[in-house]
């Protein structure tokens, strides 16, 4: 019969330490709040589990090691692509025939799904909110599938939908009635004037949502206990927004933005891009490079949440002596996972470059990169503690790791 401690055995052999990269650490052994996961797992009879885990603790062996204890051979999981390499290769370590499939596949009216085959949904904040099409869809459902594991990192401190996503779809039972009336149960609201939704200031029983999903019986948490060593880098353009910023209007592109979302991607663009908006700024590439040097880093991961501003700090670095490695959406699996192994094997001065798309699939960077440049910073906090996630250490060593925040200033502010 199927145990943990065999497929810890499994995957020890499967995935044992590199001899010649002692600092990168992998599989040994099941950690405590593993074990513990399992323990919580023999007792739900329901076979339904969050895994509330932060990013990098080992999920993906933890939720299909559960499946393969109760006797499955077949699974399914919705999982951003970047990541479906890594399931596989998980689940043929435990000889388990698996489906991956993204969130955005699941989403269509087309895709079917076997009543008889356990699911495991990895970032389920991707299925939307309570209304989307892929939260409908799988809420229709949840009901048909005989085990469902969904793993989360952590949310937004208000996010009240992604909380009752989660609950509804596991105990749907005790959170029955519609959202609204869960959230006029389960938080402190006050009258939004312009929605029948009222806006959420908090849990009434809990301290957020984070503390919510955590008090669960449903749920195996680990706090998310990793530390960093934060640093500003202030970058100066020289350029006087005050026109664009008033009017709304920018010379370059002779237009009038139409909306603040538009006129919050074109400041960006006016302040970090020259004219040819193919490089950075002359002055802010000398700032970002300074600091890199003074830093002593190596190797650098930047992410900016714009695109054009993430492909013109590849095309400038490189002009400048480093090597660029460019990650976005529009990569396949297999091209991702090349340039990341790339990443990985080249010497100093070389940087990883992206978008949204290093805060999910791009594991394996902690070993030869300690240090995250926010070039662009995101505004989503669950996807900054994943591209956090990105370079703190796993595996059971430690080291320093260090998180820069750039800081936006123009010739024009300092008058």
């Amino acid at each position: 019969m199927a145990s943990y401690a065999e497929a810890a055995e499994r995957f020890a052999r499967a995935d044992a330490a590199d001899p010649a990269k002692p600092e990168q650490k992998k599989f040994q052994a099941w950690r405590d709040s593993q074990l513990a996961a399992f323990e919580l797992w023999d007792t739900r009879d329901d076979q339904r589990l969050l895994l509330y885990y932060p990013t990098g603790t080992g999920k993906s062996k933890t939720a299909l090691t559960m499946l393969w204890v109760r006797g499955y051979t077949k699974v399914i999981v919705l999982a951003p692509p970047k990541t479906a390499a890594a399931w596989r290769a998980d689940a043929n370590v435990l000889d388990m025939q698996i489906t991956v499939m993204s969130h955005m596949k699941f989403r269509q009216p087309d895709t079917k799904l076997p009543r008889d085959v356990p699911i495991i949904v990895d970032e389920f904040h991707l299925l939307g909110k309570h209304g989307a099409v892929g939260m409908k869809k799988f809420d229709r459902m949840v009901t048909r599938f005989p085990a469902v594991i969904l793993c989360s990192a952590t949310p937004n401190y208000n996010d009240a939908e992604r909380c009752y996503n989660i609950a509804h779809s596991i105990d749907p039972l005790n959170n029955s009635g519609g959202f609204l009336k869960w959230v006029y149960e389960h938080c402190e609201t006050r009258v939004n004037p312009f929605a029948a939704t009222p806006y959420v200031d908090g849990f009434k029983n809990y301290d957020g949502a984070s503390d919510f999903l955590a008090s669960q019986p449903y749920t195996a948490y680990i706090e998310d206990t990793a530390s960093w060593v934060p640093d500003e880098l202030v970058v100066t353009a020289d350029i006087d927004l005050s026109v664009f910023n008033e009017y709304h209007y920018s010379a370059r592109h002779h237009r009038i933005t139409n909306s603040q979302m538009e006129w919050a991607h074109m400041w960006k663009r006016l302040f970090f891009l020259d004219d040819s908006e193919k490089r950075l700024r002359l002055e802010i590439a000398a700032d970002l490079l300074a600091y890199m040097e003074k830093a002593g880093g190596r190797k650098y991961l930047i992410f900016a949440a714009s695109r054009p501003i993430a492909e013109a700090t590849a095309h400038t670095l490189q002009g400048f002596g480093y090597t660029p490695f460019f990650i976005t959406g529009a990569l396949t699996d297999t091209q991702a996972r090349q340039m990341k192994e790339q990443f990985i094997a080249t010497g100093d001065k070389a940087v990883m470059i992206g978008t949204a798309s290093l805060a999910t699939g791009v594991d394996g960077l902690d070993g030869v990169c300690n240090h995250l440049i926010e070039l662009d910073p995101t505004n989503d906090g669950s996807m900054r503690r994943q591209l956090i996630g990105r370079v703190l250490p796993r595996g059971g060593y430690e080291r320093e790791t260090f998180v820069t925040t750039v800081v936006t200033r123009t010739s024009h502010d300092r008058l």
